[in-house]
């Protein structure tokens, strides 16, 4: 049974994650997707409401499992590891995201090796959707619900709405 792991901070969730997952979930039996934590990211969106976002989305799908990586912290990689997970997917959208996965693959190899990485081009229809775009429209108060899963748009408003 062919399993695979999708990681990122999913801030928020949108159209383009949504892709790369239902991609996986032609070619792979499971599916774990890992809301995580980038030191290098201030994230707009909580942990928890990341992870409400991405469950809901996939709450159809049997086989696709939702974690947060701070429910394992150091023992994520065990845990993987003894689920049978060993194929890391990166979603790509151009040169320079392949360039970066890449370089992470390479670092990769050497701390987890019994991980191998898949990239899997997004489709022409979100190619150029990014959770950074969607920040930017929230930052400046213009629509995207283009953007997002339409099962989430009404959660991610909310979200939004409390903060102000």
């Amino acid at each position: 049974m062919a399993k695979c792991v999708f990681a990122g901070t999913f801030d928020p969730i949108t159209k383009g994650h949504e892709s790369i997952i239902k991609s996986c979930l032609s070619k792979y039996d499971s599916v774990l997707v890992v809301i995580g934590k980038n030191d290098k990211k201030t994230c707009y969106f909580t942990e928890e409401e990341r992870y409400n976002f991405a469950v809901k989305t996939f709450e159809k799908y049997s086989n696709v499992t939702v974690i947060k990586y701070s429910d394992y912290g150091e023992k994520y990689f065990d845990f993987v590891k003894e689920k049978g997970y060993t194929v890391y997917v990166r979603g790509i959208r151009n040169d320079k995201d392949l360039q970066y996965e890449k370089e992470m693959e390479e670092k990769n190899k050497v701390l987890y090796p019994f991980f191998t990485t898949e990239y899997i081009q997004a489709g022409e229809k979100v190619i150029n959707v990014s959770s950074t775009a969607v920040r930017e429209l929230i930052k400046n108060g213009q629509d995207f619900k283009a953007y997002v899963p339409d099962t989430v748009y009404a959660d991610i408003k909310s979200a939004i709405k409390e903060r102000n």
